[in-house]
């Protein structure tokens, strides 16, 4: 049951980002966003290591995100200019993903960071494309370049946060 609170309420939180961001304004994913890891980490067994989980995907997506802004290859909607590279939107997006990694350690078994290298690679640009479809972000003509550099970024991100939730 945790599972599934945990995968629908980032889902909420996706939707939030995305159509807001999309029409010019971060708050509706913000809001989202502190509600669930609020009710999230309220509803943990061990907060403590729910709290390194999400710590740890806000930094890693606070680093990817600024990596490929700077690098030109995405550019997101309802930024906060002049503060950061990446807007805290997307930010707290990768923070609400964190809160997902226990029950996807489960969901993935054996062979879990080959699973999740594979998983990331396919559907991390894929929910960027989703991402562009609703406005809340750009990706740099032609795709095909960030599309690579996202499935590379989700590749690598998802196990190396899977092995950072190691129990």
């Amino acid at each position: 049951m945790r599972a599934l609170f945990g995968f629908a309420g980032f889902q909420i939180v996706w939707f939030a980002s995305a159509i807001g961001a999309g029409r010019g304004s971060p708050w509706p994913g913000l809001i989202a966003a502190i509600v669930f890891l609020g009710t999230h980490l309220a509803l943990a067994r061990d907060r403590a290591r729910q709290g390194v989980a999400i710590a740890a995907s806000g930094l890693t997506g606070f680093a990817c995100e600024s990596l490929l802004a700077a690098a030109g290859l995405v550019t997101y909607a309802a930024e906060a200019p002049g503060l950061f590279l990446t807007p805290l939107w997307i930010i707290t997006l990768w923070m609400a993903f964190g809160a997902t990694l226990s029950a996807m350690r489960n969901l993935f078994g054996s062979f879990l960071y080959a699973k999740a290298a594979a998983f990331g690679a396919m559907l991390g640009p894929l929910s960027y494309l989703a991402g562009e479809r609703f406005g809340a972000l750009a990706l740099a003509p032609p795709a095909w370049p960030a599309l690579l550099a996202l499935a590379a970024v989700w590749g690598l991100a998802l196990p190396a946060l899977l092995c950072l939730q190691k129990g």
